[in-house]
């Protein structure tokens, strides 16, 4: 009996181990995106406060290179959306509905469904039991009812069954490809930027030619 018990005790804590592992997984991508957003977010408006300052956005006749330059901040318009986008939670929380339609629904719906659900109050979202080894109060009447062999069987099964329900891998991966194209449209907008700033230098070398 003490072999079996303290056989899954050691099978509980590499349980917990390897969703610790998912868990340190999905928030450090949650920062990489964070830190990807603001990096947008912080081009996007210096370029466009820039724009304007310098009159490049408000000119009435404009020169090519100020075309690359608009094309450069709707790259980075781009980009920030994938962001946002990728910072959409899609885990879903133990013991609450909330994104259980992304199963059911497509993505667009789901995500527009999520818009209207946030102004609900919190007491919408809770409409399943909350799971055994997330419930102290259940946990400690288990323990003085069942032995502990069968209590941490069950929460074994629990911890086992909890990556297939949280689907950490999928949102990761999901996530991943969303970071892609978030990468991809920064990179393509610093591009756009690089042409346009020798854009503007050579247009500008060409018209002091030109007068002299």
């Amino acid at each position: 009996m003490t072999a079996d018990v303290d056989g899954l005790r050691w099978l509980y804590e590499e349980l917990l181990r390897m969703e610790r592992h998912w868990t340190e997984q999905v928030q450090n991508q949650q920062q990489r995106i964070s830190t990807l957003l603001t990096v947008t977010g912080i081009l996007l408006g210096f370029l466009a406060g820039a724009g304007f300052l310098t009159g490049t956005l408000s000119a009435q006749q404009r020169h090519w290179p100020a075309y690359i330059y608009i094309g450069s901040l709707i790259s980075l318009c781009v980009a920030l959306f994938w962001g946002i986008l990728a910072l959409r939670p899609s885990i879903p929380i133990a013991g609450t509905s909330l994104n259980k339609e992304t199963e059911t629904h497509g993505r667009v719906r789901s995500a527009i469904l999520d818009v209207f659900r946030c102004f609900l109050p919190k007491s919408h979202f809770v409409s399943e039991p909350m799971p055994l080894r997330l419930d102290p109060r259940t946990v400690r009447r288990r323990a003085d009812s069942v032995p502990e062999a069968a209590l941490l069987r069950a929460l074994c099964d629990e911890a086992a069954a909890n990556e297939e329900k949280a689907k950490l891998r999928d949102a990761l991966l999901k996530r991943r490809l969303l970071i892609y194209r978030q990468s991809v449209f920064l990179f393509l907008s610093l591009l756009l930027l690089i042409g346009a700033l020798v854009g503007f230098l050579v247009s500008g070398g060409l018209k002091a030619t030109a007068h002299s």
